[in-house]
């Protein structure tokens, strides 16, 4: 989370917001990390930052006033969610 923390803070505001996604790509990992553990949030860090470019087929939001595709967490561990319904 520290270098989640040093990228939002030092990185991203020096290059500038260029994530078409909401939560953005720091708020995500964060939160990833903090559901899901070290080892599995970084796993889903790298396959957000992999489907990034094809996520606008997503649904579409206004978040602050910008379009963005909405893509949770949830939306990426339906494979492994409790099916006991």
């Amino acid at each position: 989370l520290g270098a989640i923390t040093f990228f939002s803070l030092v990185i991203s505001p020096a290059d500038g917001p260029r994530s078409p996604s909401y939560p953005t790509g720091s708020a995500y990992g964060r939160l990833a990390i903090e559901k899901h553990g070290v080892l599995t949030g970084i796993l889903l860090i790298g396959d957000r930052l992999f489907h990034e470019a094809d996520i606008h087929h997503g649904p579409v939001i206004r978040h602050h006033n910008k379009i963005r595709y909405y893509d949770p967490v949830e939306s990426n561990t339906f494979w492994w969610a409790d099916r006991s319904d």
